[in-house]
């Protein structure tokens, strides 16, 4: 992101102190933290998510029938039919998909609230702005 990257470039010549609002250096800090960690969320969840779909695709599905509605060119006449109602009433598969939406939502919240910071450091900005523009218009 190129505003944070101006920030730290700030900060690495150490004149912060031109960024007058402490709202505003407080909510690029806060951003920072977060684009800092955000990747590494990310990238946990879908790896564990990933491992156990997984485990549901190889012993619960005939993914072979999954595949003919991206390639309709696939033979699925010898293939089993996937039994859903079965698949569901098992406690185990039922939980694995719980466990995907939920660690799913707990990638997109963080993400959610990550815009929420910028709208809140726009905001701040504007506020800033509109201040300085009217101190210029008194003299």
């Amino acid at each position: 992101m190129p505003v944070i990257n101006s920030y730290s470039d700030i900060k690495n010549t150490g004149k912060i102190a031109i960024v007058k609002s402490r709202s505003i250096r407080e909510s690029f800090t806060n951003l920072e933290r977060t684009l800092t960690n955000l990747p590494s969320l990310v990238t946990d969840r879908l790896i564990l998510q990933q491992m156990r779909i997984d485990d549901i695709i190889v012993n619960d599905l005939n993914f072979v029938r999954m595949l003919k509605s991206i390639d309709p060119s696939i033979n699925i006449d010898n293939e089993s039919q996937n039994n859903y109602s079965l698949i569901l009433n098992n406690q185990k598969t039922r939980n694995l998909l719980a466990l995907k939406l939920s660690l799913t939502y707990s990638t997109i919240k963080p993400r959610q609230e990550f815009g929420d910071e910028i709208d809140d450091l726009i905001q701040f900005l504007e506020v800033e702005l509109k201040g300085r523009n009217n101190k210029r218009q008194i003299i």
